[in-house]
């Protein structure tokens, strides 16, 4: 895009490249024209700021809903959502598609209030358009579940008081949020049918592959709840204590008490709706996690608002000691992991882990009449000792990324200057493979036929996906120079070396 100036089509190795709508590739243009850099980390940079504006987010909304307190405990609890902060260091679309599916989500459950007023009326509706003219500009199908269940949770869950779907407030939003993405795709179309020939759109029919699915996949679906709740941990965990915690009348307004209702809901529906899509992967169910957050913050919120002033303090002393210890716990898991990277253990972290184990120590008697000081110390020598396995998956994650398979493919054609030709799925699948090793490519025809290829190519390099192989090894097999296998993350990729001329020497 940058290059060409086209930001209508997406295109990969020379070839017009549909898979998904193209607003992620615009986030990043965009990005490498205002800074002039092209590198990693300006790639990253649109999943970190998506992230940051989804913590804002979710803190107005709870400040707005519950108070101050309670705002602030939602982000504290968003911080804890480990698995979205994979998300936010990867140049990847998962964690801007996360983002605009819960503002839009956040949007439309706020439209409930019919006290608010026009104006704060209209700016909900803008975000909720904004919020699903992105999400369907990102991945289509891949958010809506959690916008969807927003949507109509409520009118099923207080039919009488609460908006139904057809009002003009949530209605009007999400007709225009759906125009963005009918524009682009009636503009390529136009543009495809005159210019174009067969285009890579396997992302846009995932869903209905989804839909008409194995059995196997939706027995698989069938685990992601409990798989959601494990990836949510600790607020997941957080949420079934804060039930038992909170006994008695808890002093929220009906206002709260309703929404913390229609988020529960639509975290249900989303979960459902997900699972009849057979979605058995808990990353494509991701933004169902933040909508945990506010419902954790009210709850956190309501029990530091029920301890008595001089129970205040002890209770502060008790968080700031588990927060410390948990400082050691991931000090030794770190530095457990570099020791076997074999990485150098400077002085600065050898002190740093000084440091918080006494100050770990020294806030000890605040918890020696409560079961926390041996729950700590056990897990802290189960994750200790976790570092071994821990660290040898890193190492192995490693070995097989695309990193380390790109150093492998300059290591197998230093010796073979010839144009690389690259197979149709790995070319799509593991683009970065080829950009990290710097090598000449090309695309193999759709038929992968092997005569076609040799007559472009006298002597040519493949790069073939397993099932690629299995398909063309009793063709290529007369012209076959030489064979190899490198590890590319979770598969074996192939490189075979062909020579038009060999069947005639």
């Amino acid at each position: 895009m940058v290059q060409n100036s086209d930001w209508l089509v997406p295109h990969l190795w020379d070839n017009v490249y549909l898979r998904k709508p193209p607003l992620q590739y615009w986030f990043i243009a965009s990005l490498q024209c205002i800074t002039g850099i092209s590198t990693p980390w300006i790639w990253r940079l649109p999943a970190v700021l998506c992230t940051g504006f989804l913590a804002a987010t979710l803190v107005a909304f709870t400040s707005w809903l519950a108070g101050k307190t309670a705002g602030w405990c939602t982000g504290l609890a968003f911080a804890c959502l480990l698995p979205l902060w994979g998300q936010s260091r990867s140049a990847d679309i998962d964690a801007a598609n996360t983002c605009f599916a819960v503002i839009a989500a956040l949007g439309l459950l706020s439209l409930q209030n019919k006290q608010i007023h026009l104006k704060q009326t209209l700016v909900l509706i803008l975000m909720v358009f904004i919020g699903i003219a992105a999400t369907l500009m990102l991945k289509v199908h891949a958010g809506l579940p959690v916008i969807l269940s927003a949507w109509v949770m409520p009118s099923c869950l207080d039919y009488k008081s609460a908006q139904k779907p057809w009002d003009w407030r949530l209605l009007l939003p999400v007709i225009i949020g759906t125009m963005p993405l009918l524009a682009w795709s009636y503009l390529v179309y136009q543009q495809f049918q005159d210019q174009f020939g067969q285009a890579d759109t396997r992302g846009l029919t995932e869903m209905s592959s989804n839909v008409t699915g194995h059995m196997k996949d939706y027995l698989k679906a069938m685990l992601l709840p409990v798989m959601l709740l494990v990836y949510a941990l600790p607020v997941s965990l957080g949420l079934i204590v804060m039930q038992r915690l909170l006994k008695g009348p808890v002093d929220i307004q009906p206002r709260t008490r309703r929404m913390l209702r229609y988020l529960r809901g639509t975290i249900v529906l989303s979960v459902m709706v997900y699972m009849l899509a057979a979605t058995h992967k808990p990353r494509y169910a991701y933004p169902v996690l933040p909508l945990l957050c506010p419902i954790m913050g009210i709850f956190l919120s309501q029990w530091l608002a029920k301890q008595h002033a001089t129970k205040l303090q002890q209770v502060t002393s008790k968080l700031v000691g588990v927060f410390l210890w948990m400082l050691v716990i991931g000090h030794v898991i770190l530095s457990g992991i570099l020791i076997h990277l074999n990485e150098h253990i400077t002085a600065t972290s050898i002190i740093a882990l000084s440091i918080a184990i006494v100050a770990g120590i020294s806030s000890e008697w605040h918890l020696r009449k409560s079961r926390f000081t041996r729950a700590l110390i056990g897990l802290a020598f189960v994750l200790a000792t976790l570092t071994v396995p821990i660290s040898n998956m890193c190492i192995r994650e490693q070995n097989r990324g695309g990193v380390i398979a790109a150093k492998s493919l300059i290591d197998l054609t230093r010796d073979t200057p010839q144009q690389i030709v690259l197979a149709r799925k790995v070319a799509y699948d593991q683009p970065e493979l080829f950009y990290y090793a710097k090598r000449p490519t090309s695309n193999l025809p759709p038929a992968l036929d092997v005569q076609t290829i040799l007559k472009d190519h006298a002597q040519c390099t493949l790069v073939l996906h397993p099932s690629e192989y299995e398909l063309m090894l009793d063709a290529i097999k007369p012209y076959l120079i030489k064979q190899a296998q490198m590890p590319m993350h979770d598969r074996q990729l192939w490189i075979v070396w062909l020579d038009a001329d060999a069947p005639n020497r």
